[in-house]
């Protein structure tokens, strides 16, 4: 299954898990499932970024990205 996470869902799987419905957390922890982020999620986290309501480098999203192998 295909599955779109939008920007908050992403940012709590990297950051707080816990906060994911236990639903969320067996979707994106199937490895069957395809986890996608829109590029307008990244375009967000950045805009955060620079408003200073968010820390997360650029560096530390890639490598999220990687470590729950979600595609653009």
């Amino acid at each position: 299954m295909r599955v779109l996470l939008d920007t908050v869902a992403f940012l709590f799987a990297i950051e707080d898990p816990d906060r994911l419905s236990r639903k969320t957390r067996t979707v994106l922890g199937d490895p069957a499932n395809q986890r996608e982020l829109s590029v307008i999620s990244l375009a967000e986290i950045a805009m955060k970024n620079a408003a200073g309501k968010l820390n997360l480098s650029r560096e530390d999203t890639m490598d999220a990205l990687r470590r729950l192998q979600v595609s653009m």
